[in-house]
């Protein structure tokens, strides 16, 4: 026990010493010293820099600049002149959200195309007309013409289509609004119209007054023919009321006669304009054309190579340069082919439904590669000529064609087998998309087809109220009638008039019913809501169907702008990039120096000693991070000494892994810790949620260690939840232990390994 203490011990002094020696050999020296704090500060200027440039962006889209145009000429609805272009206009000068420019149509769309203005929004001449055309018997939709430079900027025009749908919604709000109001003021005000009517109907017709005169007839004949006269007068006042109402049932009538024909119209159309063989036709158009240009390309990779086949004979000759003709020839051919290739790059990345494929971005890929072997190839017969002109050795030439021929003949190999990876692709795609389409229509025509089966039942309907009215007036001319012939039957009167005072009771308990009532009565029975109670105005119903539902936001772990919510990912990501300068700046190993002998130590206490220098720059240069990010761009922070701790254990963890796979493999394991950089940065879901890179990301986001840095530190920004923060700390700190059992116990064998590899490459004099 006491000899294991006492190595124990004698192996901590001797990698304190270590640490000591470095500690004092940089900070005595005035130049490396300055160089430790360039080293301390360096990576918090990444961080800083980036969260400050990304601190509010969607704060200042007023300044992405999208042109506005109207040339809509308006229309007359009823006498009244309307112009909805200009109002959207109006609008718009009151809206801050983009920078909206107000130009004619030709600057809009040169702007756009020029790149001064993001986007641009044209409202056509007949906008309007459109708007208004639901009044006529042919509907015709509305558009808004808009026109967008995604070339410019990648987020730009996600913001501009942003702004377009706020001018979509304020047009489609306004036009319900106002709709439902005039449809208000027509229903709720035809009740106090009628009540109105029906006041001057009861008091026009004075049922009690006939009744009374009926009773006088019956006592006295001689009165009854000018009581006769004054209910007829009356019965045909009732008469006109009623032909009324059965003219408003014909106009109802008319109405589901015009909406069946345009359920007609919607079903023809679905079944006789479209034109579906046509539209499955399209399916080889595009791949054809692709695999022309792929054929052309071939056949001036197979005149290439026969080129190379002559050229190689000239040089063989007793005269070689008489090739270098040949030779610029064949460079120009190859420049051409390398266009024509990079045109074709072009033509499969805008069709971006086939290049989001993983046939289509490995067809692309494969045709760069290609096109990077064939600039290759122009390098290479310049070299050749060069060599010609100025020498008369032709096996370098010799060698070089063959070399070059080889690779014309894989570059023709790849394009042949990339031909017909896009053809078979491109083909099931348009395939399939003709495929939806045709399902499309035939949805539509079913839909139609629904609708139009609900129209002759809701006119049936119509159809027997009409009939009753009908009925109802033909009582009515019967009973005029009969009382025009009571005057000519005096001695049959009596009997009539028994009857025809039956009928006035009849009629005095319907006096009361108009249209009024029956609307009041239907919204009752079938809505509960008793008109004359409601209060609401016509306005306010407008106001409320154009937007019915509000949105109320709870947020969730509040952050207070996009800068301190980006802070986590350029933080950690400044804490592996001060660990790759470390390794850049310090020597990994230790040497053998007037201070320090390192023969005397063994290799983990070289190993662990030179670390401790390393995990003491990486843990200031992450502390220093942290605070910068805390109070100098006063990021949100519920936790600061939380976001701080975090910071610190990131630092020791990833020194530790960066350290660790240099010292093991030298320069290769500075580049896997550049790879590793790479991966974590578009893998750790920094910026895009993980779930929507590709599924190799998804797959290796949790071993990565920025995923359970950048998570840590999200809860000490905005708030903890359970106990995430000490878990993540944790799968973050199980590297730690990972790497430093490689570095002390795995690495001793691969030692002797590392300097053969080491001692050739340095012999190489470049490496």
């Amino acid at each position: 026990m006491g000899k294991v203490l006492q190595a124990i011990t004698g192996s901590t002094k001797r990698i304190v010493g270590i640490m000591a020696h470095d500690f004092q050999r940089v900070f005595t020296n005035p130049v490396a010293a300055i160089i430790a704090v360039g080293v301390m500060v360096l990576p918090s200027l990444y961080a800083w820099f980036n969260i400050q440039a990304s601190w509010d962006p969607y704060g200042s889209t007023d300044n992405i600049s999208v042109a506005v145009s109207n040339v809509d000429e308006g229309t007359v609805v009823q006498g009244m002149e309307l112009n909805v272009g200009k109002s959207i206009v109006e609008s718009l000068a009151e809206n801050e959200q983009i920078g909206w420019k107000f130009v004619n149509k030709e600057k809009a769309l040169a702007g756009v195309r020029s790149g001064k203005y993001y986007a641009a929004v044209v409202i056509p001449e007949d906008f309007s007309k459109n708007m208004t055309s639901v009044l006529t018997p042919d509907i015709e939709r509305p558009k808004i013409e808009y026109y967008v430079n995604e070339k410019k900027n990648a987020i730009a025009p996600k913001i501009t289509d942003k702004g377009v749908g706020v001018i979509q919604q304020m047009v489609n709000k306004t036009f319900i609004s106002e709709s439902v109001t005039v449809i208000g003021d027509v229903v709720l005000g035809m009740s106090e119209k009628d009540k109105a009517l029906n006041r001057k109907l009861v008091q026009d017709i004075s049922l009690d007054k006939e009744k009374e005169q009926v009773d006088t007839a019956i006592e006295s004949l001689q009165d009854l023919e000018e009581g006769m006269d004054n209910l007829t007068d009356t019965v045909e006042a009732f008469q006109a009321t009623m032909d009324a109402l059965e003219e408003l049932s014909k106009t109802i009538n008319t109405s589901f006669g015009i909406l069946k024909d345009s359920v007609k119209e919607v079903q023809d159309q679905s079944s006789n304009t479209i034109q579906m063989d046509a539209l499955k036709n399209l399916a080889s158009d595009t791949p054809d054309s692709i695999g022309n240009t792929i054929g052309a390309i071939t056949t001036s990779l197979n005149s290439i190579y026969q080129s190379l086949d002559s050229i190689e004979r000239l040089v063989q000759g007793n005269n070689p340069a008489e090739a270098i003709p040949t030779l610029n020839a064949t460079k120009t051919q190859l420049q051409e082919l390398v266009n024509t290739n990079n045109e074709l790059i072009d033509i499969l990345k805008n069709n971006t439904i086939f290049y989001q494929t993983p046939v289509g971005s490995d067809c692309v890929a494969r045709l760069e590669h290609a096109n990077s072997s064939l600039n290759g190839g122009i390098e290479t017969l310049d070299k050749i000529i060069e060599n010609l002109q100025t020498s008369t050795s032709r096996d370098d030439a010799l060698k070089a064609i063959s070399q070059l021929k080889e690779t014309v003949t894989t570059c023709k190999e790849q394009i042949a087998d990339i031909g017909t990876q896009i053809e078979t692709t491109m083909n099931e795609q348009v395939s399939a998309a003709a495929d939806e389409a045709v399902g499309n229509v035939d949805a539509v025509r079913k839909a139609a087809e629904s609708f139009g089966g609900a129209v002759p039942s809701a006119q049936a309907t119509m159809d027997s109220v009409s009939k009753a009215m009908s009925s109802l007036g033909t009582s009515l001319t019967s009973m005029t009638k009969v009382l025009q012939g009571s005057k000519d039957a005096i001695g049959k009167g009596i009997t009539e008039l028994e009857g025809m005072k039956e009928i006035l009771e009849e009629i005095e308990k319907q006096k009361n019913m108009n249209i009024s009532q029956a609307i009041q009565n239907f919204v009752l029975e079938k809505f509960g809501v008793d008109l004359n109670d409601y209060k609401n105005s016509p306005e306010t119903i407008g106001e409320f169907l154009s937007a019915p539902v509000e949105l109320e936001t709870h947020k969730i772990f509040p952050v207070a702008n996009y800068g301190s919510a980006l802070a986590p990912f350029y933080s950690i990501l400044a804490m592996w990039v001060g660990g790759l300068i470390l390794v850049s700046i310090f020597k990994c190993r230790a040497s053998t120096n007037k201070y320090l002998d390192i023969s005397q130590y063994r290799p983990f206490e070289l190993y662990i000693g030179r670390y401790l220098i390393f995990m003491n720059f990486g843990i200031i240069q992450s502390v220093i991070i942290c605070l910068g990010d805390l109070y100098l761009l006063k990021i949100q922070c519920l936790y600061p000494g939380r976001f701080i701790f975090v910071g610190v254990v990131a630092g020791i963890v990833f020194s530790n892994i960066i350290y660790t796979l240099t010292i093991t493999f030298d320069d290769v394991g500075k580049a896997i810790a550049v790879i590793m950089l790479v991966l974590q940065v578009a893998g750790a879901g920094g910026t895009f949620p993980i779930e929507v890179t590709p599924g190799f990301f998804n797959m290796i986001n949790p071993f990565l260690p920025f995923t359970h840095g950048m998570n840590a530190m999200r809860d000490a920004v905005a708030g903890l939840y359970g106990h995430n923060y000490a878990i993540s700390l944790l799968k973050l700190f199980v590297y730690f232990p990972i790497f430093y059992i490689f570095g002390t116990v795995f690495r001793t064998p691969l030692i002797k390994l590392n300097e053969f590899f080491a001692e050739h490459v340095e012999n190489t004099g470049i490496m």
